[in-house]
């Protein structure tokens, strides 16, 4: 799936429902939402059960965790929900690029919490440190990587200081 056609899809369904937030997302859209305090590793997933769609979130996670799990289970409920009838999609490691379909969905999540004038406006800030516009944009690192590489994937000239295959939330 070509990061253009991500990027549509986070830019359509935010216009089509006014706003950002993947709670409001994954509520707007019909999605089943379930937080589960009966997980260790397991951060969150999604399935489809009986022409319904679920998103389960753990409620052991910080309030930030959880939103940016919400995003990235909402991305495979938009862009895999196909692979999801034969199984659900669960997470123990986001913001890895071990599977296709989670390398997109961390596209996906990028893109959908962190607009491209923020990233500007933090990059024009802190002068283009990346740990800064990190700290600046108040996000984890690795998710301001995956927003910097799409935003190199249509001519920005980002430096990415990290690997995309950080397995930061193990």
């Amino acid at each position: 799936m070509a990061y253009r056609y991500i990027k549509n899809e986070v830019e359509r369904v935010a216009e089509k429902c006014g706003t950002r937030d993947p709670v409001a997302l994954i509520r707007e859209s019909g999605v089943i939402l379930r937080y589960s305090d009966r997980y260790i590793v397991l951060k969150g997933y999604y399935f489809h059960s009986a022409r319904s769609h679920f998103i389960v979130i753990n409620s052991k996670l910080p309030r930030e965790e959880k939103r940016i799990v919400a995003a990235h289970e909402f991305a495979h409920f938009m862009l895999h929900r196909e692979q999801a009838r034969h199984g659900p999609i669960h997470d123990t490691m986001m913001f890895s690029v071990s599977s296709r379909m989670e390398y997109e969905a961390n596209l996906f999540c990028a893109e959908l919490l962190l607009t491209d004038d923020e990233v500007w406006a933090a990059a024009n800030d802190v002068e283009g440190d990346f740990f800064a516009m990190s700290k600046a944009l108040g996000v984890m690192p690795e998710l301001l990587l995956f927003k910097l590489h799409g935003m190199n994937e249509r001519g920005g000239r980002f430096v990415l200081p990290l690997s995309l295959n950080s397995g930061f939330l193990k």
